[in-house]
């Protein structure tokens, strides 16, 4: 039965990248719905006020950098275990763990 629904998702997949329409459509959900992202939260934030959310924002520069690297240690870490189960035939790339880790922690 799986093996069965697998087969006919890939047909599915293979008839829709043959149609015209289906590149645009998916450039369009790739950037769109990261675009909807932001500008969701720049709404939800514009709600709150800029002032109040710019007056809450640490001042301190050594907070940016301790979250930078606890922020980016969880994707480096990824891309590092995915490479060695891999065998680093196929490479890794750290985009794909940085919009991972994005999603993740909003």
């Amino acid at each position: 039965m799986t093996n069965s629904l697998t087969e006919a998702a890939g047909a599915l997949v293979q008839r829709l990248k043959e149609m015209p329409a289906f590149g645009l459509v998916a450039k369009l959900v790739r950037f769109g719905v990261p675009a909807g992202v932001l500008a969701f939260m720049g709404y939800r934030l514009s709600d709150i006020g800029w002032d109040t959310v710019m007056g809450t924002l640490p001042i301190e520069p050594l907070f940016y950098i301790f979250f930078a690297v606890m922020f980016l240690a969880y994707p480096i870490a990824e891309k590092r275990v995915y490479g060695l189960i891999w065998n680093e035939r196929e490479k890794a790339r750290l985009d794909v763990f940085l919009k991972m880790r994005a999603y993740n922690f909003a």
